[in-house]
């Protein structure tokens, strides 16, 4: 909407854009893993399967503050072993820090990025990917062609690696 609103020229958002009349460029992923406690018996392991989260704490955004990220994120996990999400605490969307610091505290693992855990900074907090399977988070650049100035025809060389 903004975009077709011409407040923005170029938008990031979430996901992969496939949206008639903009056109989009991936510019980021990363592999989504599990963020625990040094002292988490999972720490001890390079890689965490799906499975080895049936009956740990969760600390995660509500599935009711964003269904479609929730199923995105958590549904390749239940088919992949993970029995239930098991939520003690139910953080807002984006609240990285909060929730990091829970996992710091032992309240229970979360479901995060690496580099939102290199970000935290805290020696008491690792990091595993999921062993088997892969969940991503992407980034992507979007805006209108039909609105290409100078500036913004360089952006998009640039986004895509040129």
């Amino acid at each position: 909407e903004l975009l077709a609103g011409g407040a923005f020229d170029v938008v990031l958002v979430r996901g992969v854009v496939d949206i008639p009349g903009l056109d989009a460029v991936v510019v980021a992923r990363e592999a989504v893993g599990v963020a625990l406690s040094v002292e988490h018996p999972l720490a001890d392991r390079p890689a965490v399967a799906p499975g080895d989260l049936n009956g740990v704490p969760l600390i995660s955004f509500a599935r009711s503050s964003d269904p479609n990220e929730f199923d995105r994120l958590y549904a390749p996990l239940l088919r992949a072993g993970m029995k239930t999400v098991d939520l003690v605490h139910e953080s807002h969307e984006g609240a990285v820090d909060a929730s990091l610091r829970l996992v710091e505290r032992k309240a229970g693992v979360s479901l995060k990025l690496e580099s939102e855990v290199a970000a935290f900074a805290s020696s008491a907090v690792t990091w595993r990917p999921f062993d088997g399977i892969s969940v991503e988070v992407i980034v992507s650049a979007a805006w209108r062609p039909d609105r290409m100035s100078p500036a913004l025809h360089r952006l998009v060389e640039v986004l895509a690696g040129g």
